[in-house]
């Protein structure tokens, strides 16, 4: 298993953008969370096989 930390910055708020990204990652064996970071967009914490690496 591998973990990954992704930051997402811009404007995520209002437009879907977390659902999407439920809607993504649960099509593959991926585990997490996403964390809203203020004004600044969201991170994700990821725990993935590290053959989907390539995939987020």
């Amino acid at each position: 298993m591998e973990f990954a930390k992704i930051t997402i910055t811009g404007i995520v708020q209002g437009v879907g953008f977390r659902p999407f990204l439920f809607n993504f990652l649960r099509t593959y064996p991926i585990t997490g969370q996403i964390q809203n970071t203020g004004n600044l967009g969201v991170t994700l914490h990821l725990k993935l096989d590290s053959s989907h690496i390539t995939l987020v």
